[in-house]
């Protein structure tokens, strides 16, 4: 599934580290200065390694 072209550039605010917990929670790496400014970037889009896009809306963020 691909994300819909909307003619905006897409920067790199954080990266996955994969899962954790039993609540569908995942490690992240944030890149933002402050760390916890990521949360305030919404929707989220997300890219696999294939190059596969989905958007993410929602998401909550904890330290």
């Amino acid at each position: 599934m691909n994300a819909p072209d909307t003619g905006q550039r897409m920067i790199t605010v954080g990266r996955l580290h994969g899962a954790f917990g039993v609540r569908g929670e995942v490690k992240l790496e944030s890149f933002t200065d402050p760390l916890r400014a990521i949360a305030s970037y919404q929707p989220w889009t997300l890219r696999d390694a294939r190059g596969q896009e989905r958007s993410c809306e929602g998401v909550k963020v904890r330290t």
